[in-house]
Order: C-alpha cells, then sequence, then structure tokens
C-alpha cells in the first residue's frame, strides 16, 4: 500500500508576544506524518512541543502568531494572511492563521490533551460526553437528538430516573429503546468502541471520579476515535500515570492505530517510551528540530548531543 503524506509541515515560526517582550516559540519546523505512521515528537518542557500541537490544531492563544512557513493536511493548505492584527502586533508584517483547520478539526485530525480529567464534566456521565463530539460535528445527528429531547416528557424521563436509581440497568436500557431511539443507537456505538479498546461498557454509566488515570485518558481517545479522524495527535498521553499505567495506554493507542486505520503523532518528553511505539522520533530543542529519523537509529545512534542527553537521562533511571 502506498504511503501518502497526511501532514506536511515546512520551515514554521510562531513567536508569542506580549506588551514587552516578544519570543519565538517555534524556529522554522519542519514535520511529515504518513498514512498508518506514528510519530513521535520528543522534547524537554518548553521545547515547544505543545505549541506545535496547537498550532497544527488551530488552537494558539490570541497573544500568538504564525509568522512564517506552510502546514499541508490532507494536501490541503491550511494557512492564510490573518485579516485581524493582534493586541500586541508592533510590526508591520501580516501574520498567518490556520483557517483551514475548522472544516477538519474532530473529523480529520484531533487531540487528546494530557490531564484528561480536567476536561472531563464531573456532573455527567462518560458515555454522554464520548457523544458530545459526535453531536458537535454532527448537525442532523444533533438536530435529530434535540427532536428525542423534546418528545420527552417529565413522567417518561421520571421512569427513566427510577430505573436507575434501583440499578436496573438491563431495565433502563429497554426503556431507552423504546422511548429515546437516537440514545440508544449512540450508546451502543460508544459500547463498541469501548470493546474494541478492551474496556468494559459498564464505564459509561460512571462518573470521572469513579475513573482511574488510564480509564480516564482512555475515554478521552474514545471521544477523539467516534468521529472517526485520520489523525490523532497524543499530548503528553501519559504524564499523570505510574510507568505500567503508561505502558498500557501506548499499548492500547497501538491497538486502536490497527483497528481505525490512524495515523498517530505522539508527544512526550520520554524518548525510550515512544521509541517501542513510534516508527519515525522528531526531537525538538528550543522550538526547532534538531534531529529526525527511524525510532531505533535515534535511540541506538543519536547524532546529536542533546538527543543523546535524552537518551542517558532515561535509561539512567
Amino acid at each position: 500500500m502506498e504511503k501518502k503524506e497526511l501532514v506536511k509541515v515546512k520551515n514554521l515560526k510562531v513567536v508569542f508576544e506580549s506588551r514587552f517582550d516578544r519570543r519565538e516559540i517555534l524556529r522554522g519546523v519542519d514535520f511529515s506524518l504518513n498514512t498508518n505512521e506514528t510519530v513521535g515528537l520528543v522534547g524537554v518542557n518548553g521545547s515547544g512541543k505543545s505549541t506545535f500541537a496547537m498550532t497544527l490544531m488551530g488552537l494558539l492563544p490570541k497573544n500568538a502568531k504564525i509568522v512564517s512557513g506552510s502546514i499541508s493536511i490532507d494536501g490541503m493548505d491550511m494557512l492564510v494572511k490573518s485579516v485581524k492584527r493582534g493586541p500586541y502586533d508592533r510590526k508591520s508584517d501580516d501574520a498567518l492563521i490556520n483557517k483551514g483547520i475548522e472544516k477538519l478539526r474532530g473529523r480529520f485530525i484531533t487531540m487528546v490533551t494530557q490531564e484528561a480529567a480536567s476536561y472531563l464534566d464531573p456532573l455527567l456521565n462518560v458515555g454522554y460526553q464520548i457523544f458530545e463530539s459526535v453531536l458537535f460535528h454532527d448537525e442532523d445527528r444533533l438536530i435529530k437528538r434535540i427532536e428525542s429531547r423534546d418528545a420527552l416528557n417529565n413522567d417518561i424521563l421520571s421512569k427513566y430516573v427510577k430505573l436507575l436509581t434501583a440499578k436496573d440497568y438491563n431495565g433502563a436500557d429497554k426503556f431507552l429503546d423504546e422511548n429515546f431511539n437516537i440514545y440508544v443507537k449512540e450508546h451502543r456505538l460508544a459500547g463498541e468502541i469501548l470493546g474494541l479498546m478492551g474496556l468494559d461498557t459498564s464505564i459509561l454509566r460512571m462518573f470521572p471520579n469513579q475513573l482511574s488515570g488510564g480509564m480516564l485518558q482512555a475515554v478521552m481517545v474514545a471521544s477523539a476515535i467516534i468521529n472517526n479522524p485520520r489523525v490523532i495527535i497524543m499530548d503528553e498521553p501519559a504524564s499523570s500515570l505510574d510507568p505500567i499505567a503508561q505502558y498500557r495506554l501506548f499499548n492500547l493507542l497501538n491497538k486502536i492505530k490497527k483497528n481505525f486505520d490512524l495515523s498517530l503523532i505522539l508527544i512526550a518528553h520520554d524518548i525510550t517510551l515512544l521509541s517501542r511505539f513510534a516508527d519515525r522520533i522528531v526531537v525538538i530543542e528550543d522550538g526547532a528540530i534538531v534531529e529526525a529519523g527511524d525510532a531505533s537509529n535515534i535511540i541506538n545512534n543519536p547524532s546529536n548531543e542533546y538527543t543523546k542527553n535524552l537518551v542517558r537521562s532515561v535509561i539512567k533511571i
């Protein structure tokens, strides 16, 4: 199967501005990702990894500006000249904005951030939250969901709540099937995805505080893949997990990559962990790419001193 280039970044430069300072965060970054490929982006804290991910997703803060470069996703150019000046612009050069990503975000390319617990609503069960992403990106489904919700009256809702309170989950599912068809379809699809990820569907009824850190990350991954994207960016997905949970999470990512025909960008500071799961590794230092290549070559024969130090620091631990 011929490899297709899904993401191509050339000479990307990003600056952060304040009233008194202008700092270059990304300095001429080149990057690429092909179909069915996993690329690891590694560097210490503050090296520009998360800023790179946010730039790809079009989620930079207001004081950030793309100065130059190009971003191509699925063969389409993403960057256009900005028509709106930033609050701290003091230069005459025009900024670039990632306008094209608005049509692709969530559908073609999506992102799972670190600290999953902080992105989940503690008052909603995780099954509902997984499907919020579906509703957001599917207008027809959202309309049907609203129509179904409006069709329910308080009497029907109270009966459903009583079944849940009594922990009669089979009865509650049957009740939904008879009275609220759109919810049932969503529940089943979410359950199928969690099943493919090796998780029990019972967690759909649980709340974030009832799940472990690894399960919370799995829920975020399920939210990401439910819209069937082609590319997922994982920004420090294992930063809050212990080593065993980290290994399980990366194994899970490998599994869903094969099951859902995905390409992954794994961002982390543990280069040896990435070497077990990534096809290629890209090393970033102070906003610039200092080394890139096959994962085994980067680990066994690093050419840059910064990369050598990254490898040494992890192995010694």
